[in-house]
């Protein structure tokens, strides 16, 4: 499947505190899990790895994954989740325990994901410094736990959120040095879209080849910089048709086309429908 289907079921939402004195032995799930470091210092084994578990830290693991909550020197406090990408399973309303090593029954696993378009997520996420996904964990298990009309649509929205921020770390830490210019840049075109800006003078501009800020935007948005470009100028053509001030030839000129041939062109590429059926409509 790909990413933006997930439609994520919450089977399970628990805080999960261990000191010293707390002993897990490994287990295998049958769905997937999402540990979430809140407080101390934890560890937990994964396929011969070991993860170090702090304020910030996220371990998302696949059904069918081995893995083993350490005991920890001090105390450490977790946020977990049991869960599915789909809804498929839903009726599955009760946790489902894990197995053990001899007990375990690999054809009673409830659902096994493969993304197309996000292969990190079909094993093993270790995400660190995902401090923004807390309070929204914290929401999670307060609707689980009180059950208040809707908690299940809204449970599962949130947690979207929750993958759909561990999925963009994932993506962007090795770019965390150039997100800045990207930032930048990004701001420019919405200041300057109506102009005919060019990859050659943004690259001018910012004192990088434009290639490379090309595969910047592009690990950033999904897009290269010049398709990114022409959505800007879509966006802001959409609020002028809305508006209903302006002919679509003047829209055309506003938005840096010039020609309305190749604005209504692009229009329909991306919307699906000429800016006359648009306004129409």
């Amino acid at each position: 499947m790909l990413f933006h289907e997930i439609n994520p079921f919450i089977r399970y939402a628990r805080y999960l505190y261990m000191d010293s004195e707390n002993t897990y032995s490994p287990h295998t799930p049958y769905d997937a899990r999402l540990f979430y470091g809140q407080d101390g210092f934890g560890q937990i084994e994964v396929c011969g790895e070991t993860y170090d578990i702090v304020k910030g830290c996220a371990l998302i693991i696949n059904s069918g994954i081995e893995y083993h909550i350490k005991t920890p020197d001090n105390y450490v406090s977790y946020i977990v989740m049991n869960f599915d990408y789909t809804q498929k399973f839903s009726y599955l309303k009760t946790p489902v325990p894990p197995g053990v090593r001899e007990t375990y029954r690999k054809e009673q696993i409830i659902e096994n994901i493969s993304f197309e378009d996000m292969p990190e997520f079909d094993r093993v996420v270790y995400v660190k410094g995902l401090f923004q996904i807390e309070e929204k964990m914290q929401n999670i298990v307060y609707e689980y736990m009180r059950k208040f009309r809707f908690y299940d649509l809204k449970i599962s929205r949130l947690f979207s959120e929750v993958l759909i921020e561990a999925a963009r770390k994932i993506r962007l830490q090795p770019l965390e040095a150039g997100n800045e210019v990207v930032g930048r840049i990004m701001d420019y075109i919405h200041e300057n879209y109506a102009k005919s800006v060019t990859n050659a003078e943004i690259g001018t501009k910012f004192g990088f080849h434009p290639n490379y800020i090309s595969d910047m935007i592009k690990v950033n948005t999904g897009m290269p910089l010049h398709k990114y470009l022409i959505h800007v100028k879509i966006s802001h053509a959409v609020d002028c048709l809305d508006a209903g001030r302006l002919s679509v030839g003047e829209i055309a000129e506003k938005c840096g086309f010039g020609d309305i041939y190749y604005f209504s062109r692009y229009f329909k590429k991306i919307m699906g429908m000429t800016p006359t059926e648009y306004r129409r409509r």
